[in-house]
């Protein structure tokens, strides 16, 4: 169920992100606000929708370790193979701006998550507030991202247009496919903490994370064995803060 449930959100990913980036570029929407958007919160579509359909079955332990697992996974594999493959030259404003943006989203989450450390109150949780709080900050990322990118720190993407009706069959398809992938791939790694009495937490943080990170993963390395060393490096950083933001702050 696992296995299946990955391919399904890999493909889904990519499917909704060829066919909504088509749509909105037909509609007129400039290539920079698709990038920004669409093209990027795509690539953290399997981790967006395993956690929303974990959280809706009682399963926070996995959707906490999937956004923790995957960020993991995001810097030690994705990065790491790489930089295997060449050296990874950073430029000065991903090192002082969006890195340390990423140390703020990671600093803000273990503050919403130490209730018991700061007020003395049990259980730990992320509550509703703080949610809505990491949202404001993704927001604000966004925005952030949008200007540094009209002063021509980042080039435009190129999107692929398509007919009205292969759009739609794109987006609606890879919505379905994510949807399916993520209840399947739920529902399998629930079963398999329950059978082998493990915790759902040490799941997510493992078998789930690699899986909803295969987008990143071949992405990072595509675009190292390219030389696009901007691309493979903003990526990582860019989806930590997403995960961190957006998936956690909706989950």
């Amino acid at each position: 169920m696992i296995l299946a449930g990955f391919v399904l959100l890999v493909r889904g990913a990519d499917s909704f992100v060829n066919g909504s980036a088509s749509i909105a570029r037909r509609l007129g929407v400039p290539a920079l606000i698709v990038g920004l958007t669409v093209v990027a919160i795509g690539t953290s579509a399997p981790e967006l929708f395993v956690n929303l359909i974990a959280v809706s079955r009682g399963a926070t332990d996995l959707s906490v370790g999937n956004v923790m697992g995957s960020n993991l996974v995001n810097i030690m594999i994705a990065l790491g193979i790489a930089a295997v493959i060449v050296p990874l030259q950073i430029k000065e404003g991903t090192v002082w701006k969006e890195i340390p943006f990423t140390l703020l989203a990671t600093l803000f989450v273990l503050v919403f998550g130490s209730d018991y450390l700061l007020d003395g109150t049990l259980p730990n949780v992320v509550s509703r507030t703080d949610g809505l709080a990491l949202l404001g900050l993704f927001i604000i990322f966004i925005v952030y991202t949008f200007s540094i990118r009209k002063t021509g720190e980042q080039p435009e993407e190129k999107i692929e247009t398509f007919p009205w009706s292969k759009s739609l069959t794109y987006t609606i398809g890879g919505i379905i496919a994510l949807a399916l992938g993520g209840y399947i791939t739920v529902e399998g790694a629930v079963e398999i903490a329950s059978a082998i009495g493990i915790s759902q937490n040490l799941i997510g943080l493992t078998i789930v994370a690699v899986g909803t990170s295969l987008p990143e993963i071949v992405t990072t390395v595509i675009a190292a064995k390219k030389g696009h060393i901007d691309l493979a490096v903003g990526g990582v950083v860019g989806s930590n803060i997403f995960n961190m933001l957006l998936v956690l702050g909706a989950s």
